[in-house]
């Protein structure tokens, strides 16, 4: 856990894969753990949510997998704003502010999910289509972040200091600072 990637900290990465999981359980999706170590490419691991194979065939699955993807880059843009005494993080502003991170999957999966969702719902996946579907889903995801904050700061104290925890250690914690949502596997 001594290294650092080019755009992550170890506590950094903590917070923003802590993210990931708390939207993934509140989804009711398992998960196979997070680690912060790394692999000979230097990127790190990542979170492992248990997501479907095709998530197109569902609007809501689609929606489930947007917000875990935006999760971590909200969890964020709540630090930077809780660091920088800044009320607002748009999704807009933010995406401008952290430039998403280069070196992450995660936009590109964002990107292609919310083309996959709005195809599904009969809508052209123009930019400015893409781009206010991102917003709302980004909003909903705040929103999550910020009600279940307790849990993201337990988790993230719990991957800086040991590095890496099971899903059985996920919902250990979790369980320990409140109640799995319903529908959790």
């Amino acid at each position: 856990m001594d290294k650092e990637s080019a755009f992550h900290s170890d506590e950094e990465l903590a917070w923003h894969e802590a993210g990931h999981v708390v939207l993934g359980v509140l989804a009711g999706r398992g998960s196979d753990g997070v680690s912060l170590k790394y692999h000979d490419d230097k990127s790190a691991a990542r979170t492992h949510i248990h997501e479907p194979h095709d998530v197109r065939i569902n609007a809501n699955e689609l929606r489930f997998s947007i917000r875990c993807l935006l999760a971590g880059g909200v969890v964020d843009a709540v630090r930077i704003s809780q660091d920088d005494d800044v009320a607002d993080y748009d999704y807009l502003d933010i995406r401008e502010h952290l430039g998403y991170y280069e070196d992450s999957t995660d936009w590109d999966r964002v990107e292609v999910r919310i083309e996959q969702f709005l195809e599904l719902q009969g809508k052209e996946p123009t930019a400015d289509a893409c781009d206010i579907c991102i917003e709302n889903i980004w909003s909903e995801t705040v929103q999550l972040v910020e009600e279940y904050w307790t849990m993201v700061e337990a988790l993230a104290t719990a991957l800086m200091q040991e590095g890496e925890m099971t899903g059985i250690q996920v919902r250990e914690l979790w369980e320990s600072v409140m109640p799995l949502p319903e529908g959790y596997e």
